[in-house]
């Protein structure tokens, strides 16, 4: 293979690259331009008499220093000319007619040496040398044939190019890689491609930072336990390690590492009411396809033995071992392995879930812990529970009782001369109301009636008071309830 950098002419115009440049009333634009040797500049009159004059300073009157001096001759519109810059250097010049320089019409041009690299791939009967090649956008390949007839035809890649064949010791030709990606190429020539004569090039773009692109994954600003994850000594420097989050990445390297694990609201421990506990985290969405899950499940059944204020969690077991990769987010733990104790048993559980990343160091690297303790049914004596009005209990003898409620309504007692009021919440039993007693002090009168007369004409009357003010039973309250009211009072 041979490797030739781009600092001759006639390798250099194989990449070159052709600009224009605007030129009118005392002004070219761009009036600084940055290119590279081999590149191409056009200047188009857009209006008046110009000229490009890169020899002498029409202002000073001293001849440029360019690393070469050119001149273009005047127009009055249209193209002025061109001019190939193959030495690299700043060029300064000027337009030369009337005070047109003096006025501002002056332009600078920098030619950089190009950073392009030129490549040789020699070819022959039935091998490409080198077979693989990696290159970076904007390089050129040559192929060289040495014997045989041969071609060069691109099959997949994000350009489709090809070289026509030549015969004996000649040059297939170049072609010059501007996209990035992988080109694999073959010979077209009758059976040479099956008999091996294939290649690749692999074009990447330099000014590309391979890294680490999740912000989620481990970085150098969090806290790395080492005891888990690697360290990363260039994280002092901001130089973040491969794995790490690197926020001046542009292309991801696909090695991030990450120590996320389901939230405590995302983990859920419900008891199914046979024995077993119920775990489900499929509420977690991990921020890349997991390997697989692993679970350990810490008992303690003799409660707070120390006194602390802290369960111990004595008897570990794994109830998902690393083998086989378990993927699935819920699991039933019904306690099969636990000869020693069931879940009546216990004062306390802490699970512990690992997640196995595809690139942490080892599968337990990501975990968290998240505990479950039985509701408590013990009570003290004289303790009582209004959780459920018409239900209430009391606690005798460390045991809970049942308190029954009598209520009229719902054993049936009617309720004379009056309506039954549906309970306010947190009360069991209905009230018993006098019909007609819109303001429900016990006794109906014609402070009762002008109650029913405002309600009825303003259409205010509650659904308590319209039933109390309901007196014939129609479901409508009106001027006929009024009136049965007024009766009732008189009578």
């Amino acid at each position: 293979m041979k490797k030739i950098f781009l600092i001759i002419f006639s390798c250099v115009l194989l990449n070159a690259t052709e600009y224009q440049i605007s030129s009118g009333n005392f002004y070219y634009s761009p009036s600084v331009l940055e290119i590279y040797v081999g590149d191409t500049v056009t200047w188009v009159n857009e209006g008046g008499y110009h000229d490009v004059n890169a020899f002498v300073n029409a202002v000073t009157g001293l001849v440029y220093e360019n690393p070469e001096n050119f001149s273009l001759p005047p127009t009055s519109v249209g193209l002025i000319g061109s001019h190939t810059f193959t030495v690299p250097g700043t060029y300064n010049y000027n337009c030369s007619i009337g005070s047109h320089a003096s006025l501002g019409q002056v332009g600078t041009i920098i030619v950089l040496e190009s950073s392009s690299t030129s490549w040789e791939i020699d070819a022959g009967n039935y091998y490409y040398s080198p077979s693989y090649l990696e290159i970076e956008v904007g390089d050129n390949v040559t192929w060289n044939n040495l014997s045989g007839f041969h071609d060069v035809v691109v099959t997949s890649g994000p350009e489709l190019l090809e070289l026509s064949p030549c015969s004996g010791s000649c040059t297939i030709g170049t072609l010059t890689f501007n996209t990035p990606g992988v080109y694999e190429y073959i010979c077209s020539i009758g059976s040479h491609a099956a008999n091996g004569m294939v290649g690749t090039i692999s074009v990447v773009d330099s000014s590309e930072v391979s890294g680490c692109t999740d912000p989620n994954a481990i970085s150098c600003d969090g806290e790395i336990d080492p005891l888990y994850f690697p360290e990363c000594d260039t994280c002092s420097d901001d130089e973040p390690c491969d794995n790490y989050y690197n926020p001046l990445a542009t292309s991801d390297n696909g090695m991030c590492m990450y120590n996320i694990t389901p939230e405590y609201d995302e983990f859920t421990i419900t008891d199914t009411g046979n024995g077993s506990l119920e775990l489900d985290w499929s509420d977690f969405n991990p921020p890349v396809e997991i390997d697989q899950y692993v679970l350990t499940r810490c008992a303690d059944i003799n409660g707070d033995s120390d006194n602390d204020g802290v369960l111990e969690y004595e008897m570990c077991v794994m109830i998902i071992a690393p083998m086989p990769m378990y993927d699935d987010t819920q699991f039933v733990d019904d306690f099969s392995d636990a000869t020693e104790y069931g879940l009546d048993d216990i004062a306390g559980i802490k699970y512990t879930l690992a997640v196995g990343y595809p690139n942490n160091n080892y599968w337990g690297s990501a975990f968290n812990n998240y505990y479950y303790e039985p509701e408590s049914s013990e009570c003290s004596d004289g303790e009582i529970d209004n959780s459920d009005p018409c239900m209430p209990s009391e606690c005798f003898g460390g045991e809970w009782y049942d308190i029954i409620i009598d209520c009229a309504e719902q054993m049936g007692v009617p309720c004379e001369n009056g309506v039954y009021l549906p309970p306010d919440e947190g009360v069991c039993c209905s009230d018993c109301v006098l019909s007609g007693d819109l303001n429900l002090d016990g006794i109906i009168n014609i402070i009762d009636v002008v109650s029913l007369v405002n309600g009825i004409l303003n259409s205010s009357l509650t659904y308590n008071q319209t039933l109390i003010s309901d007196l014939n039973n129609d479901t409508t309250v009106n001027v006929i309830d009024i009136v049965s009211l007024v009766n009732l009072i008189l009578n």
